[in-house]
């Protein structure tokens, strides 16, 4: 649990930026250093840990760019309502996607990169909530389910500023 502390230390300092209290230092997005430390965690067998944590990055990153389309459309009012009615930030939740659907005109489910982001968020939810065990190869492809969904939402962020 090392790469917890380790991440919620991190993710800290970023918070305090807003307040002035962080130091002169660069992060990397928390969604980067998510899906970086899901790899770590493949590289030491740590393969459920790094299934658990490559969703997390995703959801992370949903997230973000939920938040960032409501305020493009004016409507950054409801982030917190959104936030509160939500149970997570998966894609494949039908009320997440819907929403990001609604707000960027991206049928992301039409993608390519959909079937394997859904296989990965099915073993991810057996990993999670039924102590499924997760292999080197169903790590390896979660991750690599998790990049590329990240690759495709990372531009949104840009976009509208």
């Amino acid at each position: 649990m090392d790469w917890l502390s380790s991440i919620a230390r991190r993710w800290l300092a970023g918070a305090a930026a807003p307040a002035g209290l962080r130091r002169n230092t660069l992060l990397p997005p928390l969604h980067q250093e998510l899906l970086s430390t899901a790899r770590s965690l493949l590289e030491r067998q740590e393969y459920r840990a790094a299934v658990v944590i490559a969703q997390t990055a995703c959801e992370v990153l949903t997230a973000q760019v939920i938040r960032h389309l409501l305020n493009v459309r004016q409507a950054g009012d409801l982030e917190e309502w959104v936030a509160d009615s939500l149970p997570s930030f998966s894609l494949d939740n039908r009320a997440v996607r819907d929403l990001y659907v609604t707000l960027s005109g991206d049928q992301i489910q039409e993608r390519s990169l959909w079937p394997r982001y859904t296989g990965h968020v099915r073993h991810r939810n057996r990993v999670a909530h039924r102590s499924e065990a997760a292999t080197r190869e169903q790590a390896e492809d979660s991750c690599a389910a998790a990049a590329e969904l990240i690759e495709h939402l990372e531009p949104i962020l840009n976009r509208a500023k």
